[in-house]
């Protein structure tokens, strides 16, 4: 990560296409790492079969995006929590 901090061009490091569960810590870890801005575009909360190549919810007791923002954005700061993505819309911050 040094190399990353160390070049003007990185403005900030990210995480994509992670499940919703798991993206607490490593969300986590790369706070313990860097001090750049982090980026996260997770996944929509489905869960994906490989087998049958499609996406699956599960039902109202699946998690949504805004479901964890709270939890990500914790002791942040506002600033990191400039750029939300639509479905976050009804999220309140704080």
């Amino acid at each position: 990560m040094a190399v990353l901090a160390d070049n003007p061009q990185v403005v900030a490091v990210g995480i994509n296409c992670i499940a919703l569960e798991n993206t607490p810590a490593a969300l986590a870890h790369l706070h313990s790492l860097t001090a750049l801005p982090l980026v996260v575009y997770p996944n929509s909360g489905e869960h994906y079969d490989a087998v049958s190549k499609t996406w699956h919810h599960h039902g109202e007791a699946c998690a949504s995006l805004a479901d964890y923002l709270p939890q990500w954005a914790g002791g942040r700061g506002e600033a990191d929590r400039r750029l939300l993505p639509h479905h976050a819309e009804g999220h309140r911050r704080a």
